[in-house]
């Protein structure tokens, strides 16, 4: 009964309501956008493949010159290993490992290593290549999902590991340890497992991808990039103990760039553009919130005075306070939820009918009710303590 009345009432006040209404739907579609926005966001970050790169140092070294440094490369690599070697041992050091398009955010995900490669000799498909020794897993937490890591299979060819997203392109009903990769350069590899993926960017999935190994012992290599595993609070102290290291050990210093960086900050980096967006959208989104706050506070404030008399009529006849206050406050929520419905329409048909857009819409509907519901206690307090005696006099 009380639910058909204040239907009736905000019917009948369609008027009065007009502004507040349109308001208050204004903010819930703006609000579902920004919540499909976020939602979205978070599901690119969450989809599989994430390495783990928290408590990693990435370990980079480059040749100025190509040319005149040709003679001092094998020396300066051979350092460069020395210096590997030492860290290793250094008690703080969990896990090292050699790799080359595999560490995350350094560039672009379109500029990572690809190639094509040849299932089984039959249908090619375009990949992501990443190189890697056998410590790769360790330092990255790489999840294997069937097979193993790197193992050499007995047939004597290489091994390789393709990501679960080319594994459901080559054989989605089908186990693809043992087939046989070839690539662009005609090399042939036995897969030996699945791992879950490897996303080169924090919110771009995972591209479909092959891990090979690292052919170790080029003299004559210009780049390197080794990550270390490093426990929790030594971040700053490995850093500097492996700066001073090859100050010490590599010969021709100044004639290389040596990169010492916490992982975490390159992917902070690489979040800064999504981050920066959501901020952007929030900002206004408060303000709108805000100002609409107001507005539906003064509005509920002017309707309270306006049935003032009414309400007293309710005290009258034996109505109590809470009978009041709830009135106003379902009041209210009535009028906010009608408001919300183009949001959940727009939230389901923006996000499809998964439940991210089912997420969204019911986030739309709960912010809405408690700002309908924030909006609405003072009056319905005021309403409450009406002295009924005083009004329907000075009517």
């Amino acid at each position: 009964m009380m639910i058909r009345y204040l239907m009736k009432f905000l019917w009948n006040s369609r008027r009065s309501f007009r502004s507040i209404f349109i308001e208050q739907m204004l903010v819930s579609v703006v609000l579902s956008v920004c919540l499909v926005s976020l939602s979205d966001m978070l599901g690119q970050y969450r989809s599989p493949g994430m390495l783990d790169t928290d408590n990693v140092v990435l370990f980079s070294c480059m040749h100025r010159n190509y040319v005149k440094d040709m003679a001092a490369r094998p020396e300066i690599n051979a350092a460069v290993d020395a210096v590997v070697d030492n860290a290793r041992q250094w008690d703080y050091v969990e896990a090292a490992s050699e790799t080359s398009s595999l560490t995350p955010y350094l560039r672009l995900p379109a500029n990572y290593m690809s190639d094509s490669v040849t299932v089984n000799g039959g249908r090619k498909y375009s990949v992501h290549v990443k190189i890697a020794d056998e410590y790769a897993d360790k330092v990255f937490g790489i999840k294997i999902e069937d097979g193993t890591w790197l193992r050499s299979p007995d047939d004597g060819t290489p091994p390789a590991l393709v990501s679960r997203q080319l594994a459901e392109e080559i054989a989605p009903d089908a186990d693809p340890v043992g087939m046989k990769l070839q690539t662009g350069r005609r090399q042939v590899y036995t897969v030996v497992g699945v791992f879950e993926g490897a996303k080169e960017d924090a919110f771009t999935p995972a591209a479909p991808s092959v891990i090979i190994p690292l052919q170790s012992g080029n003299p004559y290599s210009v780049y390197r990039d080794i990550c270390f595993r490093v426990r929790p609070d030594h971040i700053q102290e490995f850093i500097s103990a492996l700066y001073r290291e090859c100050r010490r050990v590599i010969p021709h210093f100044d004639t290389i760039d040596i990169g010492i960086h916490d992982m975490g900050e390159y992917k902070a980096d690489s979040m800064f553009r999504m981050t920066s967006r959501l901020k952007l959208m929030i900002v206004p989104v408060f303000l709108l919130v805000l100002f609409a706050f107001a507005g539906t506070l003064g509005h509920q404030l002017f309707n309270a005075a306006r049935r003032a008399v009414e309400f007293s009529l309710y005290r009258a006849v034996g109505a109590t306070r809470i009978d009041l206050m709830v009135t106003v406050l379902l009041q209210s929520a009535i009028l906010t939820l009608l408001a919300a419905v183009p949001s959940v329409i727009l939230a389901v048909a923006v996000s499809g009918a998964g439940l991210s857009g089912l997420y969204s819409a019911l986030a739309t509907v709960a912010l809405m009710l408690l700002f309908s519901l924030a909006s609405a206690c003072y009056p319905a307090w005021k309403i409450s303590h009406v002295e009924p005696a005083a009004v329907l006099h000075e009517e």
